[in-house]
């Protein structure tokens, strides 16, 4: 952990293709979510669930929730760094905030935060994440400054989750936007 918090994980980098350019001049949303989902990948391997995992556990991750917040443009030919975070963890879910930077200037560009389920590939239900899995994510949030993965940002596993299920409750919305 460093003097200004947790020191992420540093998976994935990549560069901003002419294909991913819209007619704005600017990386279009699509590859924002490419990018980051590449990101969870390299995360994934890091937690024992890279391919060779997934077969061996027959266990993998879904996302259930994802929101991305923009704050400045990517450019073609740039080149784009990825830091990762666990924000939270239980036995069946992980919250994981993905930073975008340019790789450069170290300027934030973009940032995602994901509720990932621990899905059993047989069934193709929510299960508990296996023991090798959730030691890792245990050593993972202890060099992360967290050693109960009981950091609550904004949104980390919301009351709004069916916990039975890990799904996301519908018609229990608030006035004011939240869940009962």
């Amino acid at each position: 952990m460093s003097a200004t918090g947790p020191e992420p994980l540093r998976l994935h980098r990549d560069r901003i293709g002419a294909d991913w350019v819209d007619y704005n001049g600017h990386m279009n949303e699509a590859y924002y979510v490419l990018i980051f989902s590449r990101a969870t990948d390299a995360f994934m391997d890091r937690i024992g669930l890279g391919p060779a995992g997934r077969a061996r556990s027959g266990f993998t991750l879904f996302t259930g929730e994802a929101r991305i917040r923009y704050l400045h443009e990517a450019l073609e030919g740039e080149e784009v760094a990825i830091e990762s975070l666990i924000r939270a963890w239980d036995e069946k879910r992980l919250v994981l905030h993905h930073r975008m930077l340019n790789a450069r200037t170290r300027s934030l560009l973009a940032e995602t935060e994901m509720l990932l389920l621990s899905v059993d590939q047989r069934s193709r239900r929510v299960a508990p994440f296996p023991p090798a899995v959730a030691e890792k994510l245990a050593a993972l949030t202890a060099a992360h400054g967290d050693p109960a993965g009981t950091r609550s940002p904004e949104w980390s596993l919301p009351d709004a989750i069916d916990k039975r299920t890990a799904t996301p409750r519908r018609g229990r919305e608030t006035k004011d936007g939240g869940f009962r």
